[in-house]
């Protein structure tokens, strides 16, 4: 839930932010520095710094870990705007008379929800680790809600008796993360103009 969560919430902020940047070019600079130094520090630093000051429990991760990653997807969104705005099928559609609001509602911005899908599974599975490192410290939700980063906490004093209470929480984040990552794949295989005319 918390993956999937800020998954979601991560990809609707970095997502119009980076469309703003990009459609609104003088609040480019003044947003992307501000997103700048949020993205300057590693994303499990400010994780802990974050569900430090807003306390556990599973909303207070989810807008800690959307205030972690938010920001990646925005520079990501960004950058694929400007390339798609520099790109010849807009130019074109400049030259046949399209207004900048036209050009953007039907070339730019439906050509970023491809790319905004694929940073979203990234962040999911992103999320979903650091979420586990963060149960594992206590700091995310606390007990007694099940969490994988709780059950290896817990476990870990009872590894010589019980090794499977370690390895089994550990093989559900590691199977869960790389599942979400191959969708990741799949998405920007099938959302990929240019991989897909190379095929």
């Amino acid at each position: 839930m918390i993956g999937f969560s800020v998954a979601i919430a991560s990809s609707v902020i970095g997502g119009v932010l980076g469309a703003v940047v990009v459609i609104w070019r003088s609040v480019d600079n003044v947003i992307m520095r501000i997103l700048d130094g949020l993205i300057a520090f590693p994303s499990i630093v400010l994780a802990i710094l974050l569900v430090a000051a807003f306390g556990g429990g599973h909303w207070q991760v989810i807008v800690a870990l959307t205030l972690v990653y938010f920001p990646r997807i925005a520079r990501v969104v960004r950058g694929i705007g400007l390339s798609l705005i520099a790109s010849p099928f807009v130019e074109a559609a400049y030259v046949a008379g399209g207004s900048r609001w036209w050009v953007m509602r039907h070339h730019v911005i439906p050509n970023l929800f491809g790319p905004i899908g694929v940073q979203g599974t990234y962040v999911m599975s992103r999320a979903i680790v650091i979420d586990a490192g963060l149960s594992f410290l206590g700091l995310s939700v606390p007990p007694p809600t099940p969490t994988w980063g709780n059950m290896l906490g817990d476990a870990r004093l009872f590894m010589d008796q019980a090794w499977w209470m370690v390895v089994l929480p550990g093989l559900c984040i590691v199977f869960t993360a790389l599942a979400v990552n191959y969708v990741g794949d799949w998405l920007r295989d099938i959302t990929d103009k240019k991989l897909g005319a190379n095929r």
